[in-house]
């Protein structure tokens, strides 16, 4: 199943299964106030290019989705098109991107997090991004981008695009010579994120750090998660327990 909002707004979208789908979810011109948490979401794929790896979680595919928040979610990544439109000021917090679908081979454009040119002012913060011991052959950022020894300051430097990037950010899927959105690069935020691929921390835009709320939308632990931890991803150590959705669908598929 997917999830399609179309002129809606504060809609919330928890603990269920979005899976085997072209878009897992898309927003076109709405979303607004929107919150998308603790579903399990995977296998978007293309039937013409199934090794294509499809974007998992976003809020765009028209023009105008803006402030949708993306919590405690699994998918295999987050990315934001500007097919018809761009989306602008979504949050992604405390979700698990692996970089991998469950059932199809990735074989291009594979990435954890992704924002295509327009996709401005996002912010992602508290996430764990990829798997433990499976990044051979991963890069940080991609080749297309330039930035300082920290992570930082990052500039579109070329026009050099490749997979299997942690961050893939200000690209045109549809013209791979161009260089990185300039304003994308400029405005995302990326605070607290830790990866498995450099097995650490990283705060790009506040190198002290802060401390990471549980939630950005909830005062206590909600009651669909039983005895499980909540949070269930702990950036601090890239720690990852058991999310309620993606058990239950583990447990009908065995």
């Amino acid at each position: 199943m997917s999830a399609l909002l179309t002129v809606l707004s504060e809609v919330l979208i928890e603990n269920n299964v979005l899976i085997d789908a072209n878009k897992l979810i898309a927003m076109r011109s709405s979303g607004t106030g929107s919150v998308v948490a603790y579903n399990y979401t995977d296998d978007s794929w293309d039937f013409d290019t199934p090794g294509w790896v499809e974007v998992g979680l976003n809020a765009s595919h028209m023009a105008g989705p803006h402030h949708v928040l993306f919590e405690g979610n699994y998918s295999q990544n987050f990315d934001s098109d500007y097919t018809h439109g761009n989306a602008i000021y979504l949050t992604v917090f405390r979700n698990w991107l692996t970089g991998q679908r469950r059932s199809f081979p990735d074989q291009s454009n594979i990435r954890t997090v992704g924002l295509a040119y327009g996709s401005w002012a996002d912010s992602f913060v508290g996430n764990v991004l990829g798997r433990s011991g499976q990044m051979s052959g991963w890069s940080y950022t991609n080749h297309a981008m330039s930035c300082d020894g920290s992570g930082n300051n990052c500039t579109g430097n070329n026009g050099v695009w490749d997979d299997k990037n942690i961050w893939k950010l200000g690209y045109d899927p549809e013209r791979w010579n161009m260089h990185p959105d300039p304003i994308v690069l400029s405005t995302v935020i990326r605070d607290g994120n830790y990866d498995f691929l450099t097995n650490s921390q990283h705060w790009h835009n506040t190198p002290g750090g802060f401390a990471i709320p549980n939630s950005m939308y909830l005062t206590s632990k909600p009651a669909f998660f039983g005895n499980n931890p909540w949070p269930w991803v702990d950036p601090a150590t890239g720690a990852i327990y058991s999310l309620p959705a993606k058990a239950l669908y583990d447990a009908w598929h065995h």
